[in-house]
């Protein structure tokens, strides 16, 4: 069976069966030419065939076997092939614009003088480029589709050509805005208006009458101002705003209002940012090392603080302590805490005590913590003496340390606010000031025992019990520290009036009938009366009050200067086995003396101290004149730091 081939059939063509014997789908005998008459239909493999006619031949054949085939009908006709035979003549074919453009070439090449007389049309769309020739207006706009699924409001830059009323819309995408950068939204071309009979702007299904629709009309300057909404093809675009050109040409030709250009506000996109959190940690490995595959898509490993782990290699905290909340057999353990500052890792062991019933040995293996107050990993400054911290439930008062933590932690007062001694001292200092007029009342106030020295107990008594400070045990360590300047382990009345009381109180140590003939010869001294003589004992007396409070005045000054040395030093991040070798670079024999260390002081240390000053830092390393200083000697120098009530573990 062959199809008829057909132009813009829009159906199969071609052979639609092969040549061979086929049987009838009902009786399932092989059709016979009995079976094929004019008028009749056949059924072949589920399709149906409505015979309307044969030809010449065919009816012959028919004739000399005796079977008569019927007139021929006239085959059905369809609706858009009968618009076009109504709409053409018969023969002429519907060309498109190339074609068209083709033939008028061809007439006009055939008969020139058909170019000399341009149509109408023509006229006036070659007077509108020459006159509006690369002349546009611009405008820019917004569609807001977020009433639909997955909408958005979304900004576009519409250019209408002056010179042929094309329109060219591009969308303006923000960064990171996940769409395709696809560069034009709708090429350049003639814009049609929606209309009631016209719905090609708004997506309508398509009809197969598309010669029966009117003319078309298209958007044009007239229908293009801010704040006007123009249909692109279904999509609502509202024109926010222009530019000068465009706003220049508008009032000219149809006599805006400057108001009319104003910019339309838009209010700032609102972005809701889902923060997520991370999920809990599972226990398995380090917090770190789990929130990498959380993190990121291809895993790497968790970034160690190199520096750090070299720079506290070897330094690690110890401190002693009891359990608060332990039940009654391990009531009187005792246990040992060690915090490694390379890594910010701790561990605990029960220390063995003999006839207790409790073995002793590892409590708690190498690992962080984190504070159950904070969330947060325990840091160095959580641990102190008096400090009270929550371990995994169990909460633990460390009230020792050993002579090493406690000379770190009072070298690193900025680290740790347990060791600022001048902020415990000033407050101190404001105390006592306001309560006692004189050194030795303050003095005896503290000085329970009145054996002319105050113990650590007596200033803990007083301080916390009497005065109501709210001091820990190692603020109270630290202030016990500062004043006791000798390292004796007592506090003396000099020790107390060079530390703790101002300089208006340092002069409660002279006797009173003293005091009076200093302050009368110190007056007489600086406004004497006319004709006035200044005898030898007031002169006397008034050396011997300047003479005191400047070795007052120059301890304090010393025992700062000493400080802020050892600061500088512990600052520089060398070890004292480096620093001693700067000091000693020029000695013979590898130690420290006077003179080595007075040019190190300024030339390879770089402090760049003064004179007075060098003086007063090598009556602390060099109290015996000249002694030379070993290594060991410095290192005991630098860690003289009086220790009270510590145990060493």
């Amino acid at each position: 069976r062959q199809y008829q081939r057909r132009v813009h059939g829009g159906l199969p063509q071609g052979a639609l069966l092969r040549r061979q014997a086929v049987r009838d789908a009902q009786s399932q005998r092989l059709l016979t030419p009995e079976a094929f008459l004019v008028g009749s239909e056949v059924h072949i493999f589920g399709k149906t065939f409505h015979l309307i006619d044969c030809d010449a031949g065919t009816r012959d054949y028919y004739e000399k076997l005796g079977i008569q085939q019927p007139e021929g009908e006239e085959p059905p006709v369809d609706e858009h092939t009968a618009t076009l035979k109504r709409k053409l003549p018969f023969g002429v074919k519907r060309l498109n614009p190339e074609q068209m453009e083709a033939s008028r070439h061809m007439e006009i090449a055939a008969n020139p003088a058909a170019a000399q007389k341009p149509s109408k049309t023509q006229v006036a769309q070659t007077q509108q480029f020459l006159a509006n020739d690369r002349s546009v207006l611009q405008f820019d706009a917004i569609w807001d589709d977020r009433g639909t699924l997955y909408g958005d409001k979304r900004k576009f830059s519409l250019t209408y050509f002056l010179a042929d009323d094309t329109v060219r819309v591009v969308e303006k995408l923000p960064p990171n805005s996940g769409r395709d950068p696809f560069p034009v939204f709708v090429a350049r071309k003639r814009l049609p208006k929606p209309s009631a009979t016209n719905n090609r702007s708004t997506a309508a299904p398509a009809k197969i009458d598309t010669l029966s629709h009117p003319p078309l009309e298209f958007v044009s300057d007239v229908d293009l101002m801010v704040g006007r909404t123009v249909d692109v093809f279904g999509r609502p675009l509202l024109l926010i705003g222009c530019d000068p050109y465009t706003e220049s040409y508008l009032t000219n030709k149809f006599g805006y209002s400057p108001e009319a250009f104003a910019l339309i506000e838009q209010p700032p996109r609102s972005r809701t940012v889902v923060v997520s959190e991370p999920p809990p940690h599972t226990g398995f490995g380090s917090e770190e090392d789990s929130l990498v595959s959380w993190k990121y898509l291809i895993l790497k490993a968790p970034r160690s603080d190199v520096q750090k782990r070299l720079r506290h290699a070897t330094d690690v905290l110890r401190f002693g302590g009891f359990m608060r909340n332990a039940p009654a057999p391990t009531a009187g353990a005792r246990y040992i805490l060690r915090f490694f500052l390379m890594d910010d890792t701790m561990n605990i062991f029960e220390q063995q005590q003999r006839n207790t019933g409790c073995v002793g040995g590892k409590f708690l293996m190498r690992q962080r913590v984190k504070n159950p107050a904070t969330g947060q990993w325990y840091q160095p400054s959580d641990f102190y003496v008096g400090a009270v911290t929550d371990i995994n439930g169990h909460v633990f008062v460390w009230d020792e340390t050993d002579q090493r933590t406690l000379n770190y932690i009072q070298g690193r007062p900025r680290q740790f606010s347990v060791a600022d001694a001048d902020r415990v001292l000033n407050s101190l200092k404001a105390l006592l000031a306001s309560r006692y007029g004189k050194t030795t009342e303050a003095f005896r106030a503290v000085d329970k025992d009145h054996t002319g020295n105050i113990t650590a107990d007596n200033l803990r008594e007083v301080l916390i019990g009497q005065l109501s400070l709210d001091l820990s045990d190692h603020e109270l360590l630290t202030l016990f520290c500062a004043i006791d300047a000798d390292g004796d382990g007592v506090i003396n009345l000099k020790d107390f009036a060079n530390r703790l009381m101002p300089r208006d109180h340092a002069s409660a140590q002279l006797e009173p009938d003293g005091l009076a003939e200093v302050t009368r010869a110190v007056v007489t001294m600086m406004a004497p009366a006319p004709n006035a003589d200044i005898s030898g004992a007031a002169l006397e007396l008034t050396s011997s009050y300047r003479s005191k409070a400047a070795f007052q005045g120059d301890a304090l000054y010393k025992d700062r200067l000493y400080k802020m040395f050892r600061d500088k030093l512990m600052g520089r991040r060398l070890k004292v086995q480096d620093t001693f070798r700067l000091l000693t670079d020029k000695a013979s024999d590898g130690r420290l003396g006077e003179s080595e260390f007075r040019q190190a002081l300024n030339d390879a240390l770089q402090l760049h101290v003064t004179d007075a000053d060098a003086d007063l830092l090598a009556e602390v390393f060099f109290p015996v004149p000249g002694a030379r200083l070993t290594l060991p000697e410095f290192i005991k120098v630098l860690d003289s730091s009086p220790a009270w009530s510590t145990r060493y573990l």
